[in-house]
């Protein structure tokens, strides 16, 4: 037989979900931003950058390589409220589809809210379900041609609760937030709490700070979660690369990647 203690609730269960989703929301004065890609703020252009309106939602579009990438979305206050967002994430979401195609299918749809077309990519969000749903191009609006530039690039350090986590000394100065801060594998030597860490760069992860590799800008090789000083040294080494060394109070947490 379980202990009970050991069995999760229903209840439970949805508020770990809902709490792992607000993790992932910064809250700015007039409105709420969802980030697939937590760094893309500081890593892009404000001209690779795009926000087209599908109903009340407004999601951000990377373009790279004439390609459109979904990095966030952003919820203005007039239309939701925190609760709202979290209702909306977890019932919804926004499908991407590359040009060229006579149709498009949306896999686990239950049906699609609003669609449109943005520089030849199909844009939608979608209720989630168990169906798939077929959508011909050729009944699909293009909005291109009368897209406005309406993206504002946020100032992270104004969302509230950003700078909760650890406080950065950074060769004996206080910084205001977490720097991102770049290394060469070949030339720079990274040591964190006696732990040689590889890793392209530094930068906020959660609120607290992770080590990244350029290839994956999402999952962090380490990271240090904590309300304490964090202390970064970084010297110069014969070799013409530096040594950062990273002291904190905790230990490095490794993750381990499957």
């Amino acid at each position: 037989m379980v202990p009970e203690d050991n069995i999760l609730t229903i209840s439970d269960f949805i508020n770990n979900k809902l709490n792992n989703i607000k993790k992932n929301i910064n809250e700015y004065p007039d409105c709420y931003e969802y980030c697939f890609n937590t760094s893309y703020h500081e890593k892009y252009d404000e001209f690779q950058l795009h926000s087209i309106q599908l109903g009340d939602v407004f999601p951000i579009l990377l373009e790279i390589d004439n390609r459109i990438i979904l990095v966030a979305i952003k919820f203005y206050k007039n239309s939701f409220n925190l609760e709202q967002v979290l209702t909306w994430l977890d019932d919804c979401k926004v499908y991407i589809g590359r040009p060229g195609r006579d149709n498009y299918k949306i896999n686990k749809c239950s049906t699609v809210s609003k669609v449109r077309k943005f520089k030849g990519h199909l844009v939608a969000t979608y209720y989630k379900g168990n169906q798939a749903v077929e959508l011909p191009a050729g009944n699909i609006k293009e909005i291109t041609k009368n897209y406005r530039y309406s993206y504002q690039k946020m100032n992270i350090w104004k969302a509230k609760d950003r700078q909760s986590g650890v406080t950065v000394l950074l060769n004996g100065h206080y910084l205001q937030g977490i720097p991102k801060i770049e290394f060469i594998k070949s030339k720079d030597l990274i040591i964190s709490n006696g732990n040689c860490i590889m890793a392209d760069y530094i930068d906020v992860y959660k609120g607290g700070l992770g080590f990244f590799n350029q290839e994956d800008s999402l999952n962090p090789v380490a990271f240090l979660l904590d309300n304490s000083i964090v202390e970064i040294q970084i010297t110069e080494r014969n070799n013409g690369g530096k040594i950062c060394v990273v002291k904190s109070k905790y230990y490095v947490i490794a993750i381990e990647k499957l």
